[in-house]
């Protein structure tokens, strides 16, 4: 059997980030690249010719947000290529997705400026297919994923044509353009436009709309939830995810109406959500005093 090659990139941006990087990954300092995010960088490794059969980037704050340390992931990866997929994928933000039915939803109700107005343009122009309820072998933030090439090739030309007419609405000035080119609203670094949350959604639409891929996602049991949301929160959001996978999974409508039911209660419940949220992404600055 042939060997598969996966080297997985970490990327960093300053000389205190480094502490942060993995020993079992390649580390890509990109302090004097003139990139904007990751998506540049991705850009930056295939031309570049650094990927091997299999690669990926992850940021350097994997281990400040995945319950998962990235030996892990990166051992899972290898496992699931040797199975022939063609991309993997790790979503860390695992309250998210107990909460909202897709990473647009997310976007949404979570405050992004103009997110509703850009996925309903894409929509409407026939670049997106309209996302439902998706869940763990689907969902995802961060861009935390592994490919082969034949997977990078399409995902590429998904995202440049996208990028393409959104840059287009920009120069012309129309509403659409105005909001992707203005503040995300982002509340840990305001000036962030909303090109980087737009690519980050993407990948869950790429992936949904192209089914002949093999993808496999990683699946964090319920530990991994209590080590990251704590012990209550934990395991509702466990909970909470099961409800909404089984549903799909077996096409149980009433898993998925209880799965509702319970997130629109908490989506009601600001002081709950601000808590899940803080614990979903925390803050460098916690583990940095």
């Amino acid at each position: 059997m042939e060997l598969i090659t996966v080297k997985i990139f970490q990327a960093y941006g300053i000389e205190s980030h480094k502490k942060w990087i993995s020993k079992v990954v390649t580390p890509l300092s990109y302090e004097n690249l003139p990139l904007g995010t990751e998506y540049d960088l991705f850009k930056h490794i295939a031309s570049n010719n650094l990927g091997d059969d299999c690669w990926g980037l992850v940021s350097w704050k994997f281990n400040l947000k995945s319950p998962v340390k990235l030996d892990t992931f990166q051992e899972f990866c290898k496992t699931e290529f040797a199975r022939g997929v063609d991309c993997v994928f790790i979503n860390p933000m695992i309250a998210n997705e107990a909460i909202f039915a897709n990473p647009w939803e997310q976007g949404i109700l979570s405050g992004h400026r103009g997110m509703k107005e850009l996925y309903l343009d894409l929509v409407n122009k026939n670049f997106l297919t309209p996302l439902e309820v998706i869940g763990t072998n689907g969902l995802a933030f961060c861009n935390y994923f592994v490919a082969n090439n034949f997977f990078w090739g399409r995902y590429f030309s998904f995202i440049d044509q996208i990028l393409e007419y959104l840059e287009a609405q920009a120069k012309a000035d129309t509403n659409v353009g105005i909001i992707y080119k203005g503040s995300a609203g982002y509340r840990k670094a305001i000036d962030m436009t909303m090109r980087p949350f737009i690519i980050e959604r993407l990948f869950s639409s790429f992936i949904f709309q192209n089914s002949d891929l093999k993808v496999s996602g990683y699946q964090f049991i319920i530990e991994d939830y209590i080590n990251k949301l704590g012990f209550v929160s934990g395991n509702f959001c466990k909970k909470l995810s099961d409800q909404k996978n089984l549903g799909l999974l077996n096409n149980n409508h009433s898993h998925l109406e209880a799965w509702h039911s319970k997130r629109i209660k908490l989506l009601k419940n600001s002081e709950n959500l601000i808590v899940l949220f803080h614990l979903d992404d925390p803050s460098l600055n916690l583990v940095e005093m």
